[in-house]
């Protein structure tokens, strides 16, 4: 092999090794972007767009939806400001999750609108999980109110 071809080789393995790294980063940052589109940072939920995203996927026959918006929540802000009702929002998301478990994708699709999506009506009662989600929400707010 001449000097030539050895400093050919050895650019062509820098070239590889640069283009394998920053093939890395950007599926990095493909995956933090996709959790970003997926994840509402305020309270945790899925995004409306992940929500449709799942609709493409099909509905099928067993699937329930619960919608859940919440009473008066614009006064929460006019008479406490938004920094307390962001941390509402956001405990209320934690109790929503907490309340679907397994069998339930919880989104928010407005302000203070969730929509709740049971798989097959949840593997149980969809009446069951409806109303443990209720009860943490009223927990949630009870709480943080």
């Amino acid at each position: 092999m001449t000097r030539r071809s050895r400093a050919c080789a050895c650019a062509c393995r820098r070239a590889r090794n640069e283009t394998d790294r920053e093939l890395r980063r950007l599926r990095r940052e493909t995956a933090r972007l996709r959790r970003k589109l997926s994840i509402d940072a305020a309270t945790g939920c899925h995004t409306r767009n992940y929500l449709g995203r799942q609709f493409a996927r099909g509905v099928r026959d067993g699937d329930c939806l619960l919608f859940i918006d919440v009473d008066d929540f614009k006064s929460v802000n006019d008479d406490y400001g938004h920094v307390i009702g962001d941390r509402l929002l956001a405990e209320l998301g934690r109790a929503l999750i907490r309340g679907a478990g397994r069998d339930g994708l919880v989104a928010r699709i407005g302000g203070d609108e969730f929509v709740v999506l049971l798989r097959h009506g949840g593997a149980r009662d969809p009446e069951a999980v409806a109303a443990r989600i209720i009860g943490e929400a009223e927990n949630a707010c009870a709480v943080a109110g």
